[in-house]
């Protein structure tokens, strides 16, 4: 706010708060109530006659990136009609993360039952975790961790016919693609960091009772992991396969 004045914009609109108030031209009370993170700045918005809803958001791939996923995945047999299916099980927090093993169980199961490819995604930082998923699984899997750039990692996305990942990005490029998607929450809360779109494409998976709190953002004190613990590899298969069975044609 005190680079603004130094700056000399006319005007200054910004959230009521004791320690900037007198720099503002535009005081906006704080709300006494939690909102979405995409609709918490809105209200600066509306200061000066604007209005926004936070409703969805949008990621346009480029058809030369959607063209180089297709190149990417087909190299690694992707195709012949059969589903794709992306699992992404980093976060940047470890109590964020649904484990490994329940990743893999999941993914061989819809493997078996669904004749689906599993690709799992991830960041270069995330290659030793993306190992480990598919080395627990039994049936064969894709692993594109660190492999792609963001952009070429959207086209992927773009191709998937069902996202599923823990509360990190990815769950929103995937909502903002308008891609089918089983988001697992466990200390964060949906209703400030869900995801946005079509509600008929979003699965939100999350049992907050399992949590001393929610949002839990001290992921320092102890391993206490029972907010993902409580996810289970039933119900996020009973999921998947709903969502497979609305979105895939099972004729293609």
């Amino acid at each position: 706010s005190l680079l603004l004045v130094l700056a000399v914009i006319p005007v200054r609109i910004g959230f009521d708060h004791a320690k900037r108030r007198w720099l503002l031209t535009h005081r906006v009370p704080v709300s006494p109530h939690r909102l979405h993170k995409a609709a918490s700045y809105l209200p600066l918005l509306e200061a000066i006659g604007g209005q926004g809803e936070a409703r969805s958001c949008d990621y346009t791939v480029q058809e030369e990136e959607r063209q180089a996923a297709r190149v990417l995945l087909e190299a690694h047999g992707v195709g012949n009609g059969r589903p794709c299916v992306i699992l992404h099980p980093g976060a940047n927090w470890s109590h964020k993360r649904w484990a490994p093993e329940r990743f893999a169980a999941l993914g061989d199961r819809l493997t078996e039952r669904h004749a689906v490819h599993v690709v799992i995604t991830g960041g270069p930082d995330d290659q030793g975790l993306v190992e480990q998923v598919a080395r627990a699984m039994h049936q064969p899997a894709i692993v594109l961790a660190g492999r792609t750039t963001l952009r070429q990692f959207g086209g992927c996305v773009a191709q998937a016919n069902l996202v599923i990942a823990n509360d990190t990005g990815v769950l929103h490029l995937a909502a903002a693609l308008s891609r089918p998607l089983i988001a697992l929450y466990g200390p964060t809360s949906p209703a400030l960091t869900g995801p946005l779109g079509d509600a008929q494409r979003i699965v939100v998976i999350h049992h907050p009772d399992c949590c001393p709190h929610v949002p839990c953002t001290r992921p320092a004190q102890g391993a206490d992991h029972r907010g993902m613990d409580a996810i289970t590899v039933e119900e996020v298969y009973a999921a998947a396969s709903l969502m497979l069975t609305r979105y895939v044609d099972p004729t293609t």
